[in-house]
């Protein structure tokens, strides 16, 4: 029953004039089928009686209250296209910001993934038109049994009996079916997630040269080999359920048939009685049978609002984004503002053993900080913590004073700028992978494209910055090499100009010499602002004020270059196996 209310209150806030207008068009829909039926009877029951002018009155009439009826109903069945299509719309919304604004790491969960599938069949707007269905049949079912009671009550009581049998064995193949459907999900999110590989641009490559299409179709196979016995065990099931239901209804009809048949020929019931009782029997049982299929379907749907009311608690309880969006603003001043890890400890969620442990490090105001060591380390990690990815799971990160998860997510965002190694670029234009929503300026963002050295690249193009990136949507989109794709991502944080810079190998896709020289630059576009640089290549880091070497999930050197070099630990020995890559050479 809570499931029923729950169920009633989320389709009145979100798809209500939906509801109206399937229950409006499903009763104008009945009513014409027993409008219709009676109209029937009475041109029987004039011609039988000769009648003619009789008959010629009641056929414009019913004519005339078919054409109104129609036109009602197709007027109702327009407002429920467009209701409907609008309450789909909110629903999607809905899902779109459910999958921006949930915890980073379930972005990827296999079981939150499922759930949400699941939900997205569970949700109430998406099944109300069996609900205009059911009513519907409610209504014909009445007019019918109205027509049977009249002319033999007992006959009403025979009906009950043969339907009852029936209504079991829909509401047993209704389960069934929605057992399969939700049996499923998991096996259409991989062939979602196959069909995305296959067509995505991005995966193109790496499929044709590698020739992994044997290794796709072969999991396409798998997974619709999973599908195909699924479907056999539920026909297997279904098949005898079905036999059974169909004989109940044919023997149904029989009697019917039987019955109105004796007692028109004991003349008990007039000709004309006799074809209303016909027609009301082909109707009964066609409204019988959709009444059995919309209870099997609401029942299912009301024991699946659990599955959507977990959703809903799932992504309540796991947004802390969005509950950081309502967070009043701190004063903070970014130019005095220092970063600060105390104690932190974190472990990826599934994982059994630390990431970090006990970091502890400031980053003054305006202080440029290396982070090295090598893969695995924990260097990224670190990263992801300060752009609130994760939370850490002992101890504190701090800015200006607060907390960073105390923070307003919209302050917070404006306060860092960052250009990660995993970057991606949009099939949109230049300009938009740039500046996002935040107040174009055509200014800042033609000098953000310059200094991050793309300036010719882009005055080349022959739409200029308005040129898509890709052919996705635009067949005159142009594709970035590596080097290029990052300095445009580079350009977000350059024009975005925060107070706040994490460089997590920001310059991975460039040659050594290349790479120096854009460092520079960067650095120079930092000048006054804290930044952090987590990189491989040490060469750049003698730009930093200082240099933490992380090891297996904790600080192990901490100082500047000439200190570490000096110390002739870890940083010495990485360092100097790569000076000799950044030597000068002379030019040709």
């Amino acid at each position: 029953m809570k499931n029923l209310f729950y169920y009633l209150r989320k389709t009145r806030e979100m798809a209500l004039p939906y509801l109206i207008a399937t229950l409006c068009r499903n009763l104008f829909s009945a009513l014409l089928s027993l409008f219709n039926i009676a109209g029937f009877g009475m041109v029987v029951d004039a011609l039988y009686k000769k009648s003619y002018a009789s008959v010629i009155r009641t056929i414009i009439f019913f004519v005339a209250l078919n054409f109104l009826i129609d036109l009602c109903e197709q007027l109702l069945g327009l407002f429920e296209n467009r209701a409907m299509r609008r309450a789909s719309n909110v629903l999607q919304y809905q899902y779109m910001r459910d999958c921006l604004d949930i915890d980073y790491h379930y972005v990827q969960d296999g079981n939150m993934l499922n759930l949400k599938r699941k939900s997205m069949i569970a949700h109430p707007a998406f099944s109300l038109n069996t609900f205009g269905e059911f009513f519907g049949a409610i209504v014909r079912l009445s007019g019918t049994l109205t027509v049977f009671f009249l002319l033999d009550p007992s006959f009403v009581a025979l009906l009950i009996l043969l339907s009852g049998l029936n209504i079991a064995i829909t509401l047993h193949t209704q389960k069934l079916e929605h057992d399969f459907r939700i049996g499923c999900t998991d096996g259409e999110r991989k062939l979602d997630q196959l069909y995305e590989i296959m067509t995505q641009y991005k995966f193109a490559k790496e499929i044709r040269v590698n020739n992994a299409s044997g290794l796709i179709l072969s999991k396409y196979r798998s997974i619709f080999s999973d599908f195909l016995n699924k479907f056999k065990s539920l026909r297997q099931k279904k098949l005898g359920a079905e036999f059974i239901g169909i004989l109940l209804s044919c023997l149904q009809s029989a009697v019917m048939y039987l019955f109105f048949t004796y007692k028109t020929a004991q003349g008990e019931i007039l000709i004309s009685e006799y074809t209303v009782a016909v027609s009301s029997t082909a109707l009964f049982t066609a409204a019988l049978l959709s009444l059995f299929m919309c209870i099997g379907t609401m029942k299912n749907i009301l024991k699946s609002v659990d599955i959507y009311r977990d959703y809903e608690n799932t992504v309540g309880n796991n947004c802390r984004v969005r509950k950081l969006k309502s967070i009043p603003e701190k004063d903070i001043d970014p130019r005095k503002a220092s970063l600060v890890f105390d104690n932190v400890t974190f472990r990826y969620p599934g994982s059994d053993h630390d990431t970090l442990k006990n970091i502890s490090f400031s980053l003054a105001p305006g202080e440029k900080l290396a982070v090295v060591g090598l893969n695995g380390a924990g260097k990224t990690t670190v990263i992801k913590l300060i752009l609130r990815l994760y939370k850490p799971s002992a101890g504190q990160i701090t800015l200006g004073g607060y907390d960073i998860w105390e923070i307003n997510s919209a302050q917070y965002t404006a306060l860092i700028g960052t250009v990660l190694q995993d970057f991606h670029l949009f099939a949109y234009s230049v300009k938009e992978n740039i500046v996002f929503d935040k107040e174009y300026d055509p200014i800042r963002l033609a000098f953000s494209i310059e200094r991050c050295g793309l300036g010719d690249k882009i005055r080349s193009l022959p739409r200029g910055n308005d040129t898509y990136v890709y052919r996705i949507l635009d067949d005159s989109g142009v594709e970035f090499s590596g080097g290029e794709g990052q300095k445009l991502a580079a350009a977000r944080a350059i024009y975005k100009d925060s107070a706040f810079f994490l460089l997590d190998e920001a310059t991975s896709s460039l040659d050594p010499i290349t790479e120096a020289t854009f460092f520079a630059k960067l650095c120079e576009l930092t000048s006054g602002k804290s930044t952090i640089f987590i990189t491989h290549r040490l060469k750049s880091t003698t730009l930093c004020d200082r240099i933490l070497v992380i090891k297996d999930g904790e600080i192990v050197e901490n100082g500047t270059h000439d200190l570490l070099l000096q110390s002739g630990g870890i940083y010495a020995k990485l360092y100097n196996s790569q000076v000799k890559y950044y030597a000068d050479k002379p030019e040709n």
